[in-house]
């Protein structure tokens, strides 16, 4: 039986992060549960799927992974149940200054790649961005870690509507258009042993006390589970617009966002 190829997988493994970005699709800057996954933790939401998925990405996501300590054996772990997949570890980076060579030295040539993601232009943020440019090259030259710097401020949009810190959906009426225009179309994400079509399908279950109840019917989405047949794996990872695509834009709006 082949196995299912996708673009791309994620998984969070911390529920943290050490800054609040508005409009954050974890939901992060509501959530006051703070989780670091252990290793083992990983093994279990992962392996019952590595016979079925086969990610060309596998994303290691937040949160910020660099605030698990144990970043370095969450890669190696992956590494061992998706052998074929790109890892890439989608930060903030503000952290890496606190993890040395031996971090890069773990993870020598395990196809790992490093994506930070510029947050705000501001000089202060760009200055504490650059001074962590040098430790990336190093890493890149002498053990096989790549990186990337990438622009998360003009591509910044609303997941959701915030009026006076309550969520709300969008209902643009479109379900389908949603779907279309939906930049995390290909963002399968892990979460608690499931997979989700998006990160908004995952953590909206997290944020529920912050939600407007006209987000509630949106909340009976299911995920696929490990043990459902190879065939119904298959059908929902092949699902394009549902429901729930209903609670997103049609058009979605870049923002300035606020960080702190």
């Amino acid at each position: 039986m082949n196995k299912i190829k996708i673009p791309s997988l994620s998984l969070e493994v911390v529920k943290q992060c050490n800054i609040k970005c508005e409009g954050c699709n974890h939901f992060t800057n509501f959530v006051s549960t703070k989780h670091i996954l252990s290793v083992d933790e990983i093994h279990d939401n992962l392996y019952p799927w590595s016979a079925t998925l086969e990610p060309n990405d596998f994303r290691i996501v937040g949160g910020e992974p660099f605030i698990n300590k144990n970043l370095a054996d969450v890669i190696l772990r992956i590494r061992n149940i998706f052998a074929n997949s790109r890892i890439v570890i989608f930060t903030n980076g503000l952290l890496i200054k606190n993890f040395g060579d031996d971090f890069a030295k773990k993870i020598e040539n395990s196809n790992t790649h490093i994506r930070v993601s510029m947050h705000s232009l501001d000089k202060e943020y760009s200055h504490k961005i650059s001074d962590i440019k040098p430790k990336l090259e190093y890493w890149k030259n002498n053990y096989g870690v790549d990186y990337s710097i990438g622009d998360a401020v003009s591509t910044w949009t609303w997941p959701y509507r915030l009026i006076e810190n309550k969520i709300y959906p969008f209902e643009d009426n479109n379900q389908r258009l949603s779907w279309e225009k939906c930049p995390s179309k290909t963002c399968r994400q892990i979460y608690k042993g499931k997979l989700y079509k998006c990160q908004l399908t995952a953590y909206m279950q997290d944020v529920v006390d912050k939600m407007d109840s006209s987000f509630l019917k949106y909340l009976d989405y299911k995920p696929a589970e490990p043990t459902d047949s190879y065939e119904a794996i298959k059908e929902f990872i092949n699902i394009e617009d549902e429901k729930v695509c209903g609670a997103c834009p049609i058009n979605p709006k870049r923002f300035n966002k606020k960080i702190t």
